[in-house]
This record gives structure tokens, sequence and C-alpha cells, in this order.
């Protein structure tokens, strides 16, 4: 009997992340469609949850993630036996969307997490609540700070934007001041092309952060911003 070809696992990363991306840009599109949306990024996050399963279920085989297995308010499981105990392992991103690979032959490679962290965009809610603002250092912050790995052990995650008040290129010049700000750590700015919102509502980006405070230092994130403003 000739023995299960063992795929290369930076192969079956590579696919995932590309299929989750579209799984979830094809979800917030179907998101800016809905009549009416909570205002609330909790009430926002249920219904594209829903709008995923229905995306996933409509792309073909071949453009799908080998599961459906999108998980909400999931913690950071620990990789080795030194994570017992520590505090990032009880962060919980918005999202984590598993691979699963019974092939693996290392411990750490049997399950990993394209975690995605989403926030809401646009003005104030408060003097002390900066959406904006919120979304650098509490959104791309924790995926390159070691008190709550976000991505930990893989190459890449996501980010999600939604936009409820403010035109997207005022909401990228804010962003890109807050990061330029940004002291504990130093974050590339993000760029984003108008045109994209214009003819389709959303647009991806990302930015390569080299040298993050846990590994692999070397880490993509992707970011999908959807315009809600004019629902």
């Amino acid at each position: 009997m000739s023995k299960l070809q063992r795929p290369k696992y930076s192969n079956l990363w590579k696919r995932h992340v590309e299929c989750v991306l579209r799984v979830m840009a094809g979800a917030l599109k179907r998101l800016s469609e809905r009549l009416e949306l909570p205002d609330k990024e909790e009430g926002l996050d249920r219904w594209l949850y829903l709008d995923a399963r229905e995306e996933y279920l409509h792309l073909p085989d071949d453009k799908r993630p080998n599961n459906f297995n999108l998980i909400s308010k999931s913690e950071n499981p620990p990789r080795e036996e030194s994570d017992i105990g520590e505090q990032w392992t009880l962060t919980k991103p918005d999202f984590k969307w598993r691979l699963c690979n019974n092939l693996a032959t290392t411990p750490n490679e049997l399950a990993m997490d394209f975690d995605i962290e989403s926030k809401r965009l646009g003005k104030p809610t408060s003097p002390s609540w900066i959406l904006n603002r919120e979304y650098v250092e509490s959104g791309i912050a924790r995926f390159i700070l070691a008190t709550h790995r976000y991505g930990n052990g893989v190459d890449s995650g996501l980010m999600i934007g939604y936009i409820q008040t403010m035109t997207p290129m005022d909401i990228l010049k804010k962003i890109n001041r807050h990061l330029r700000e940004y002291t504990p750590k130093k974050i590339p700015i993000l760029s984003f092309r108008k045109a994209d919102f214009e003819e389709n509502k959303i647009a991806k980006t990302s930015q390569l952060i080299k040298k993050r405070c846990f590994p692999p230092v070397q880490f993509t994130l992707y970011h999908l911003w959807i315009d809600l403003g004019s629902n």
C-alpha cells in the first residue's frame, strides 16, 4: 500500500489564506447589501458570520477553504508547554478560521488559526471612544504586541473595517496619522484604491510588518474595508 502523500504545509496555508479572504470579501459585500444593519460591532459580526456561510456555499469547490471552520470569539490556544497560564492565551480575536491538517508531521501544524479582528470606522462615538484610533491600538496592534498575540505561529491575519460614517479616504488619513503617532512599535501606513470603494463599496490592502514581538516576526496583515455608510 502506498503512503499518503503529505502536502507541503506552506502551500496548504497559502491556499487557505487566499480562500478565506475570498469568502470574507464576498460576505462583506453581502453585508453591505442588507437594508438594515445594527450599529454595534457585535451585531455586525453576527450578520457577517451568517453571510460568510452563504458566501461559502455559493463558491465553487476549488475556491473554498477545505472546511467551513469560522469560529467567533475563541481563545488563543497554547502552542508549547511554556504557554500554559500565559495571559495572551485568554485573548479572543473576533473570528478564527482554523486550518486542520490530519497529515501534519508536527503538533503545531495539526491546527493553525487565521485570526480576524473587526472594528467600526468613522467619527468618534464619544470624546473617549475614537473609532479610527481603536482600529490601530485595539486592532492592528494586537497582531504585533505580545499582550494579545493574534496570528500567533502563522505569517498572516486580517483586519476588517466597517465604515459607518466619514468617507473611506478621510478615514484612511486618520488611520495613517494614528499609525505614525503610535509609539510602542513602528507600523507601516496603509494605502487603498479610492476606485475600489466607488465601484464595489469594498477595498483590500495589506501591510508587511517586518518585526513583531513574537514569532514569526515577519507578518502580513490584510485589511478589508466595507463602506456601510451609504446604506
